[in-house]
């Protein structure tokens, strides 16, 4: 089987990580440690989506987020047995510290860079935005396709709801063998 597996918000903890370094650089601009919807990142920092995007690429934080729980672990029990691919949309200035945080966990495998997810083709999906779910179903209706549970999504019709990357590859009863 061939996996493509989002990486921020299913195997990378990027709403916590870039929160930690936000408030740890922000002392009088302290923020939630987690966002409530897909808008709290700019909502909370009082940043357009130009600037934020801009501080992030500033400070380098794709470097040094935390993985999800368990999700190192998982992708690498799933590639023990399928192809995994890292889909995601982060923008191509991030390719290079996103080869580095794959690198410095032991994830090396290829990555598909692409605002549209639904353009790379795989048996299974794993993803946590809503958006990005509702095109892969709708391109690839015969497709298994996962939703990582997050606060900024909710139940998108043909997907299968995950807590975590773990649950595919610990659950006992149905898990992806």
């Amino acid at each position: 089987m061939n996996f493509a597996i989002d990486l921020d918000g299913v195997v990378i903890d990027w709403d916590s990580g870039f929160r930690t370094e936000w408030n740890a650089t922000h002392p009088d601009h302290q923020i939630p440690t987690r966002s409530r919807t897909w808008e709290s990142p700019f909502e909370d920092t009082a940043l357009s989506h130009t600037a934020f995007w801009k501080w992030i690429d500033d400070n380098e934080v794709y470097r040094n987020l935390p993985e999800m729980p368990q999700a190192v672990a998982a992708v690498k029990a799933i590639a023990r047995r399928h192809n995994v691919t890292f889909v995601t949309a982060r923008h191509p200035r991030a390719t290079e510290l996103t080869e580095l945080w794959l690198k410095d966990h032991d994830v090396w495998f290829p990555t598909f860079h692409s605002n549209d997810k639904a353009e790379f083709i795989a048996d299974c999906y794993i993803d946590d935005n809503n958006d990005n779910l509702r095109d892969i179903i709708a391109a690839h209706p015969n497709k298994l396709v996962f939703r990582q549970v997050q606060p900024w999504n909710s139940h998108v019709e043909g997907t299968y709801a995950i807590d975590s990357l773990a649950d595919l590859v610990w659950r006992p009863a149905d898990a992806i063998q």
